[in-house]
């Protein structure tokens, strides 16, 4: 929050338990237990789950202090990065793959541990082109002091 600030702090803080809940959610429907492995995959995707959200607020705050409405900056911060934050969280869910492949009753046990860090990774992965743009957009005023660039009050 200190190098944020409080508003993009706060909501980048939000995609944090949103992509626990979520990843959880999706740990019940496909039947998975919540043991120690699991827990051991839940801390061990914490630092890797906000990056995501932290390159679309800066890209939307940089879009805002350039003049732009909130609405629009956080549209286009999230289409924009939507490339660079899907192939970053694929390159790091890549890595756990091979872990899913454990042989025996070892693998059945571990199997969790990459299972879980995918699903939360893809949790964080929605939560940064999703949910973030929509909450910021929704509750981030114009509070720059400029003016704001309106599309539709452009001449032709």
């Amino acid at each position: 929050m200190a190098l944020l600030g409080i508003r993009s702090g706060l909501l980048v803080g939000l995609a944090i338990p949103g992509a626990f809940l979520t990843g959880i959610f999706f740990m019940y429907m496909l039947g998975m237990s919540i043991n120690f492995v699991a827990i051991f995959g839940l801390i061990l995707s914490v630092g890797l789950l906000v990056d995501g959200a932290i390159v679309v607020v800066e890209n939307a705050d940089r879009r805002i202090a350039a003049g732009q409405k909130p609405s629009n900056a956080y549209t286009d911060a999230a289409k924009r990065m939507a490339w660079p934050i899907i192939t970053s969280t694929g390159t790091t869910m890549a890595a756990f793959v091979p872990l899913l492949f454990w042989p025996g009753m070892i693998g059945q046990f571990m199997g969790l541990l990459p299972l879980t860090i995918i699903l939360v990774l893809t949790a964080s992965l929605a939560m940064a082109l999703i949910f973030v743009p929509t909450i910021g957009s929704a509750t981030r005023r114009n509070d720059t002091g400029l003016e704001t660039v309106d599309d539709e009050s452009r001449p032709c």
